[in-house]
């Protein structure tokens, strides 16, 4: 007998696959030995069709687990914590106190939105330990949960977990998807479609599937990564390569923490992009946990691209994405494509569309800082927006600006030799900086309700006059990186209002976009 700790994951049928000895060479089930019992129930939970077939198989793992299996002690721990630091509130689930999974954190720090304070705060952590070799990146083949938690906050998932039924199947919300038909997963059976990605053969042809779930995501359009880039459904297809490319002939020896999952009992076929936002996931099984197999953090292609994935999964000291593009060997010593000049100016390789940005870590002390994603598309735009009275003027300033590392020798666009800072989107009256073209696209909208217990606000509509969207200029204060818009309200009903910015720039070559949402009350 030994006493074995090991944190639960949120991911549904993890727990079957940590007990199956099919999964002993991946890094999911590194703790096993085999008991055909277990194996037999454990698969039961895995390609269970219903959720009161997979509940009463897990009874059976259960009873196996205590009286076959060399554990002492299997917990499972779940806490939530309120949270009011630095311009956020909410309720946190703090690092540490899990629960983590393989496919990141769905909902750690879910619900924090910003309060008054205009540029929403910073988040000081500190990790359980320092990160192991393998530093902070998430397809490092090992991840403890305490880093997990931190870089869960900068990668988005297409789906999250509401805090309150994580214990629920397929209790998933929109969280990169949007709409009544963000997500879908439907039965399917014949041929997968052609040109679609195949997962399992070293060819793109076409597989038929017996008793499969075609698996629908339709992501948000107005998702930028953090730095301004624009997120599309490519992203998410080839980060499920990224992740579990296991069988997939262009990485055979790569080691994510996902290795194997996905390729099997949800047995990921091919997928198909549909349109610049939509793609669809053949599955090769009806497992009732199918949906929540395929929701992988997403990753930024426009940097990935440029990197030799295999050695960034596992070859420890070849690359660390918390740190400048010059210094990751993993580009420089394994002959990827040339890159561009504007990724030299990214203040490290942890791009992500989540609601932080990672400006500061410490690889020796796991110190660091999350600063506020500002053009974070899920916004909380009514916490802390004014009260005015019909016939006032409603102004909005702000300021676009990005986060970069200046790798020249001297003091570049404000930020010192070799430092990272801000630098402000000043437009092409300063060479080499910035050309900015900006877009008169700040969109009006009239919000009629607010939900009770929540405080969000829902049914808005775009503000219509004589059938014309209503739309501002964005006006540029003095050649500064400060601009300001001016909304005239008289004739306005009383109600609240949202304010949406969309403006497109190019800056160091890179076409970008600045996205924000405000709002005010008007009565």
């Amino acid at each position: 007998m030994y006493t074995f700790g090991w944190i639960a994951s949120v991911s549904y049928q993890f727990q079957g696959e940590l007990f199956n000895s099919q999964f002993l060479t991946s890094t999911v089930g590194f703790t096993l030995f085999h008991n055909d019992s277990m194996d037999y129930y454990s698969n039961k939970i895995l390609y269970a069709t219903t959720a009161t077939d997979a509940q009463n198989a897990g009874i059976k793992v259960g009873l196996i687990a205590m009286q076959q299996m060399p554990y002492d002690m299997f917990f499972f721990q779940n806490t939530l914590f309120a949270a009011y630091v630095n311009g956020w509130t909410g309720y946190a689930n703090i690092p540490t106190y899990g629960p983590g999974t393989v496919g990141g954190i769905y909902y750690t720090l879910l619900n924090i939105h910003s309060t008054t304070n205009s540029t929403g705060g910073n988040l000081n952590y500190a990790l359980h330990q320092a990160a192991d070799a393998g530093g902070m990146n998430p397809l490092y083949n090992t991840n403890w949960v305490w880093q997990v938690d931190i870089w869960g906050e900068v990668y988005d998932t297409p789906l999250a977990t509401p805090p309150t039924m994580f214990t629920t199947v397929n209790s998933f919300m929109n969280y990169m998807t949007t709409g009544v038909h963000g997500y879908s997963a439907v039965p399917f059976s014949g041929l997968v479609p052609g040109g679609a990605t195949n997962f399992q053969t070293s060819s793109h042809s076409r597989q038929k599937i017996v008793g499969g779930t075609l698996v629908t995501f339709n992501f948000a359009k107005n998702i930028t990564w953090s730095d301004g880039t624009t997120f599309t459904a490519k992203d998410y297809l080839e980060s499920l390569i990224a992740w579990d490319p296991a069988v997939n002939y262009n990485t055979p020896d790569l080691v994510t923490p996902s290795t194997a999952v996905l390729t099997g009992p949800s047995g990921l076929i091919a997928a198909k992009l549909a349109g610049t936002y939509g793609i669809k996931i053949y599955v090769n099984s009806s497992s009732v946990w199918n949906l929540g197999s395929v929701i992988v953090p997403v990753m930024p292609q426009h940097i990935l691209q440029y990197f030799n994935l295999n050695h960034i999964s596992t070859a420890v000291t070849d690359a660390d994405l918390t740190m400048p593009f010059l210094s990751q060997t993993a580009y420089t010593t394994y002959g990827a494509p040339h890159a561009p000049a504007w990724m030299t100016y990214e203040p490290n390789m942890e791009v992500g569309s989540g609601p932080f940005l990672l400006t500061a870590f410490s690889g020796s002390s796991g110190d660091g800082i999350l600063t506020a994603n500002p053009n974070y598309f899920r916004t909380a735009w009514y916490a802390g927006m004014p009260s005015l009275s019909i016939g006032a003027t409603y102004t909005y300033n702000f300021n676009i600006r990005e986060f970069i590392y200046n790798p020249t020798s001297s003091t570049y666009c404000g930020v010192g030799s070799l430092s990272t800072g801000y630098c402000g989107i000043v437009g092409p009256s300063v060479p080499h900086v910035s050309s900015v073209k900006l877009s008169k696209v700040v969109s009006l909208y009239s919000c009629l309700t607010t939900d009770p217990n929540t405080g969000a606000i829902g049914n808005c509509k775009l503000v219509h006059i004589a059938h014309v969207p209503k739309t501002y200029n964005i006006v540029q204060v003095a050649s500064t990186s400060h601009y300001t818009v001016s909304i005239p309200t008289t004739g306005m009903p009383a109600g609240n209002y949202e304010v949406v910015l969309t403006t497109h720039f190019s800056f160091q070559g890179l076409q970008r976009t600045w996205f924000q949402a405000t709002g005010f009350n008007l009565h």
